[in-house]
């Protein structure tokens, strides 16, 4: 994030800090993939005790929805996300002009670079969109493949209503989905 900072324009920075994903700006460079943090994630996860647990330390964290939203910093109660199945999206469109059903990780990190430096209006919401997508594609809803999870484009196209969604709670549905 080091890097994108220092090539971010102050008007995209004030467009994401107005976002509920602000806190990422801070992210250090992970450098573990998400396949393997989820399977550190499941070897720590327990069924056997009362409840569904992840244990940390010796620590206790229940499996819920609260908890799950804490940990990720975003909210657990708001307006319900779908992700499950593609949905249509004006962003999806127009940052992929017609390649969009083959929109890599990459190639959305190469967009999101060049409308950092945005000082218009048009661009700098795209770069907020695509500073986002990243967040959502690489932390909270990874797959093994490279390819953008679609249902995360519906809700980046009204930046207006981001901030009302249940983000935390999304990921705990992913989560929970994802244990075998």
């Amino acid at each position: 994030m080091e890097l994108l900072k220092a090539n971010v324009s102050e008007i995209c920075l004030r467009k994401v800090r107005r976002t509920p994903f602000a806190h990422f700006l801070r992210t250090p460079r992970i450098l573990i993939s998400m396949p393997r943090l989820q399977a550190i994630f499941l070897s720590r996860f327990s069924c056997d005790l009362p409840g569904m647990t992840i244990v940390l330390e010796d620590r206790f964290i229940p499996f819920t929805r609260e908890a799950i939203s804490l940990i990720v910093g975003l909210r657990c109660y708001g307006l319900y996300i779908h992700i499950d199945g593609k949905y249509k999206s004006d962003t999806l469109k127009f940052v992929f002009a017609g390649h969009e059903d083959n929109a890599t990780r990459n190639d959305l990190c190469t967009r999101m670079y060049e409308f950092a430096k945005a000082e218009d209006e048009v661009y700098s919401v795209n770069f907020v969109r695509m500073f986002v997508l990243p967040i959502c594609n690489c932390i909270f809803f990874a797959k093994s493949t490279y390819y953008i999870p679609r249902f995360c484009f519906t809700y980046v196209d009204g930046l207006s209503t981001i901030e009302e969604y249940a983000w935390g709670s999304a990921v705990y549905d992913f989560l929970l989905d994802s244990i075998p």
